[in-house]
């Protein structure tokens, strides 16, 4: 068997050990500055995850601090007579009231929630419905 010789002459062995001890060196210095740039990075996003919790107040929606249209239409049609009730009440039952808004206004919104749930499964079986009758038969009546 024949071995092919390399181009150049071998580097003896302190020299080869030395080169694979700089560059594992340098191996070892290019890790270090890639954790320090990653836990710098983790840091941030701990702050940025701090930051939008305080913006979505811990993650929870912010629907629950919107009014929706349908909570708007129902106050606008209670609204008067609420005050009608209230301009007949004595200043004392007024206060007592107002001191008692917060469980009421609980108990008109859970009122309200009910409410469309309920309506909103008529309307779905209303729909459904629709589709079983025949539409032939309703043209012939309004015919």
């Amino acid at each position: 068997m024949t071995q092919a010789t390399p181009a150049s002459s071998p580097l003896p062995l302190t020299a080869t050990v030395a080169n694979l001890q700089e560059l594992l060196e340098h191996s070892n210095n290019l890790l270090e500055r890639i954790m320090q740039q990653q836990q710098a990075q983790t840091a941030l996003l701990r702050d940025l995850i701090k930051l939008l919790d305080g913006f979505s107040s811990g993650g929870a929606s912010f629907a629950a601090y919107q009014i929706d249209p349908m909570t708007l239409a129902y106050l606008a049609i209670t609204g008067p007579q609420i005050h009608r009730m209230l301009g007949n009440l004595p200043q004392d039952d007024v206060v007592e009231l107002l001191k008692a808004a917060g469980p009421l206004s609980r108990r008109v919104l859970e009122e309200l929630d009910a409410y469309r749930t309920h309506r909103s499964g008529l309307d779905y079986l209303e729909e459904q419905g629709a589709l079983i009758d025949d539409p032939w038969a309703a043209q012939a009546r309004e015919s």
